[in-house]
């Protein structure tokens, strides 16, 4: 398997490929904590830059083959619900998978796709023998700066966009910030700034976002070490969560809301992102991943039908690239 690394920057005007050798930028991909089977991949190389492409084109129907059932992830739900209601966690993050066929993917094709669907977004494609083939786009900083500032952000809440937020997306977002403000004040971080919320959209999705500066105490490893798994991909409280988490998804999630990006300068300067809104293929076989944050306000269809949004906003970038 030929090695390929490729990513789009958050509005940036090019695409761009890592030469692995000699060169002061490393890509680092970091998979999920509970993970079994995916091991964490660091290539340092060279940038080589190329120009954006945008093609219109007409979008095949990827209709899936496999995956969790609606009815398996309905029942987690309703035991998430039960288990908050008994005051084991307030959010928990449930996360289910959707298989189609494809043919071999153009990787970066689907990179340029997906910087043309989501230009504020983080996105990737990575081809390794250690990993495997997995693509995505995620618009969740987990932490950029350098010198020692940076910032976070906390993301949560889904709707489709130019909706009305409901009472459950703001209580969701606020556990999330909450969780994050808490992980910075256990790492030291100082002059900690918050935004106000603000609704962001990413594709035809749209999300509730606060942007978190602050000045760290301690190295950008220890300070990733304390923040991740955040609970907008984990839960609140931390280890009660995961541990639902491992008991109820039946699915590996391998990278999926891990975190992955760059470290550049010698390592001065980082852009970490959560591994959001991703993908992986095998043998023909693009299974995607998505997940939801379950409150005490859950609607268990309502969160089927978030994670069906989620998992065809990823999948969108290989309709654009599959012909009728």
């Amino acid at each position: 398997m030929k090695a390929y690394i490729a990513w789009h920057r958050p509005g940036g005007t090019s695409l761009e490929v890592l030469r692995e050798g000699e060169g002061e930028t490393a890509f680092l991909m970091t998979p999920w904590a509970g993970s079994s089977t995916a091991k964490r991949l660091v290539l340092r190389g060279r940038i080589e830059e190329r120009p954006l492409v945008s093609e219109d084109t007409v979008l095949a129907d990827l209709a899936a083959i496999g995956g969790t059932e609606m009815a398996v992830h309905l029942a987690a739900v309703e035991r998430a619900k039960e288990a908050i209601a008994e005051g084991f966690f307030s959010k928990v993050v449930l996360s289910r998978t959707m298989e189609v066929r494809t043919g071999e993917l153009d990787l970066e094709a689907i990179v340029q796709a997906h910087a043309a669907l989501h230009p504020n977004s983080f996105s990737w494609a990575v081809r390794h023998p250690d990993v495997g083939v997995w693509f995505g786009s995620t618009p969740e900083v987990l932490l950029q700066g350098r010198d020692s500032n940076y910032r976070t952000v906390s993301l949560a809440g889904t709707q489709q966009a130019g909706g009305d937020w409901a009472e459950k997306d703001r209580q969701e977002q606020q556990i999330v910030t909450d969780g994050l403000l808490e992980s910075l004040e256990k790492c030291g971080a100082q002059r900690v700034e918050i935004s106000e919320v603000r609704t962001v959209q990413v594709g035809d999705l749209e999300h509730l976002r606060t942007e978190v500066q602050f000045e760290a105490g301690c190295s950008p490893e220890e300070v990733v070490a304390t923040l991740h798994p955040t609970p907008a991909v984990g839960g609140y409280p931390r280890e009660a969560a995961l541990d639902f988490i491992g008991r109820e998804e039946a699915h590996d999630r391998g990278f999926y809301t891990g975190w992955l990006g760059l470290k550049e300068d010698g390592g001065a300067e980082v852009s970490l992102f959560v591994n959001l809104r991703c993908a992986s293929w095998a043998d023909g076989v693009t299974t995607a991943f998505a997940g939801g944050g379950i409150t005490c306000g859950s609607d268990p269809t309502n969160e089927w039908g978030e994670t069906e949004l989620k998992a065809r906003s990823v999948l969108k970038a290989v309709q654009q690239l599959t012909r009728c």
